[in-house]
């Protein structure tokens, strides 16, 4: 997945996020009404393709529209959404198995329509960053005036200065884009294994011998919604690096 993000996602200066959703309602409806296995090939890819834009243009945004108050907090928010996300799908996965008559993996797979819609339409009423603003040559009174509206305060010159400066670095900087992930300190989060955890649960469960798969993925999710929570009240008091390291001698204990 991390590759896949990094790949696709290295046009994002140059599309608008909204049109993210669209790879997820196309997706969807394909493996909804899919007649043989490579229309569930394409719609998985185009679902995949959306998966990489909104896992970098979400925080992204949050990060470059919130207050840098709220701003941890809020990306925060944003993964543990992402946990129940997970929780959810696994519950509609163990239900729609349930359906008599075949046709419940078409509900499963075509639900992913449903938050994709939503999102699309909440889109539109999104405004442009400043930083985009900024680094797309928007006029500075247009930026200084989104600012002011979003800050609620006149006093923004400073902001505004640090934007210019910052887009002035990433304007300098030798941008590799999505060769960046190729980099040696990236190499070691690839192969993680927690992807093939929550992606294949039912599948790696079945393949253990276990006869209720779906309900082992759904306490899976659950365990893995309650670590996010937990995570997301105590980072203001311990710190990033306290769970970072905590994570990993869990990981390690684990293996």
């Amino acid at each position: 997945m991390a590759g896949g993000d990094s790949i696709v996602s290295s046009t994002a200066k140059e599309y608008p996020g909204r049109f993210t959703w669209f790879f997820f309602l196309i997706g969807a409806g394909l493996n909804a009404a899919a007649v043989d296995v490579s229309i569930i090939y394409i719609g998985r890819i185009l679902l995949g393709v959306g998966v990489g834009f909104a896992l970098q243009f979400v925080p992204l945004y949050i990060s470059e529209m919130a207050p840098s108050k709220l701003r941890g907090r809020l990306n925060n928010v944003f993964q543990l959404m992402i946990a129940i996300g997970i929780f959810a799908a696994n519950l509609i996965n163990y239900f729609s198995n349930k359906i008599k008559g075949g046709w419940g993996w078409r509900l499963s797979l075509g639900l992913a329509a449903v938050p994709a819609a939503i999102v699309l339409v909440g889109s539109v009423c999104l405004p442009d960053t400043p930083n985009s603003m900024t680094e797309c040559g928007v006029s500075e009174e247009d930026v200084k005036k989104n600012i002011r509206r979003l800050r609620g305060a006149e006093d923004i010159h400073q902001e505004y200065h640090d934007l210019c400066e910052c887009a002035n670095a990433h304007e300098a900087k030798n941008n590799t884009k999505w060769l960046t992930i190729f980099q040696r300190k990236y190499r070691l989060q690839m192969l993680t294994g927690i992807n093939v955890i929550m992606f294949y649960a039912p599948v790696l469960f079945l393949t253990l011998g276990f006869k209720n798969p779906l309900e082992l993925a759904a306490i899976t999710s659950l365990i893995n919604f309650a670590a996010t929570g937990h995570a997301f009240i105590m980072v203001d008091k311990k710190g990033r690096r306290f769970l970072f390291l905590e994570g990993g001698r869990m990981c390690s204990s684990a293996t």
